[in-house]
């Protein structure tokens, strides 16, 4: 359970965190590479990415399509 050497207990905890961080970049650079590969239009090149739960987001969407139906 304890390491009888301190350092030695450190510089694992240090490795391993490093491998877990390394990893979790590898994965998030993984997820926005297809995210941004997708055109965006001149008009929402400068919008802010807005990140919201599924469940809230179809509702969002299904309200702006109302809307937008109701309008034509």
């Amino acid at each position: 359970m304890y390491q009888a050497d301190p350092f030695a207990a450190r510089k694992e905890v240090d490795e391993r965190q490093a491998r877990a961080a390394q990893k979790g970049r590898k994965t998030s650079d993984d997820n926005t590479a297809d995210v941004r590969s997708q055109p965006i239009s001149s008009e929402y090149s400068q919008a802010p990415e807005v990140k919201m739960a599924s469940g809230l987001r179809e509702m969002v969407e299904d309200t702006i399509k109302k809307v937008n139906e109701d309008e034509n």
